[in-house]
């Protein structure tokens, strides 16, 4: 059941980076230096660094059908929790 939470966890904070931080392209802006921001964000966070972010987005990207198990609510009210955002 942990690897399950986990596996979703990564895999939503990776819709959340490719959706919404780069707006839906499979990269961030060069030069925006968006998984530093990121990691400098989360700092304190276990398991949330720049090489993680690295991963969670490649997980995204490479699997986005895991989202056809998921309810959409669900994405958009998790993934916002799980980062602090607003």
């Amino acid at each position: 059941m942990v690897n399950q939470a986990l596996t979703i966890r990564n895999w939503m904070i990776g819709h959340y980076i490719v959706e919404y931080e780069q707006s839906g392209s499979d990269r961030a802006e060069y030069g925006t230096q968006l998984l530093q921001r990121l990691a400098a964000e989360f700092k304190n966070e276990k398991g949330l660094d720049e090489r993680s972010f690295r991963s969670f987005r490649l997980f995204y990207v490479n699997y986005p059908q895991v989202g056809v198990y998921l309810d959409e609510s669900e994405i958009r009210g998790s993934v916002t929790t799980v980062l602090g955002i607003d």
